[in-house]
């Protein structure tokens, strides 16, 4: 049996990577009063506004408990708003509120320059790759988690 090298089982890797990625990228919005949670759900209404609770879960890979209260908190914030959607009186589609986009819009800068700091000893056609390599493995999760 071949022997067992941690350091080379991408999972493990990637989990690290990402863990340690999450946490030095916080402390750029932990000075606004944000928790990761917060900065993905912002991050990610800004990109898509109007999507459903189910929807922000899904696609920041969060639990449907987690994603309520951190919405609740957001919401008591000012930063968002729940109306009830028109076609499903069940679901509430969630917009960033004026207060919400001014928060988005001050992070921004400052998470995409955490960015440019990291990657900025790769070049522009290694990043190319890595974002084409990550897109690879989630439609290849994709096709393993449906069946």
């Amino acid at each position: 049996m071949e022997p067992f090298n941690l350091q080379e089982f991408i999972p493990y890797r990637l989990a690290r990577l990402s863990g340690r990625v999450s946490r030095s990228l916080a402390q750029t919005y932990r000075k606004e009063g944000l928790a990761t949670v917060h900065w993905r759900i912002l991050a990610q209404l800004a990109d898509n506004p109007g999507l459903t609770a189910v929807e922000v879960g899904r696609r920041i890979d969060l639990e449907k408990s987690k994603i309520s209260r951190a919405l609740a908190a957001m919401e008591a914030k000012g930063w968002l708003e729940r109306r009830r959607d028109p076609s499903d009186q069940r679901a509430a589609i969630i917009t960033l509120t004026a207060p919400g986009w001014a928060l988005f819009h001050r992070i921004r800068p400052m998470a995409q320059a955490w960015e440019a700091k990291l990657l900025d000893t790769l070049p522009a056609e290694t990043r190319q790759q890595l974002l084409a390599l990550i897109e690879s493995l989630e439609q290849r999760l994709d096709q393993t988690e449906s069946g």
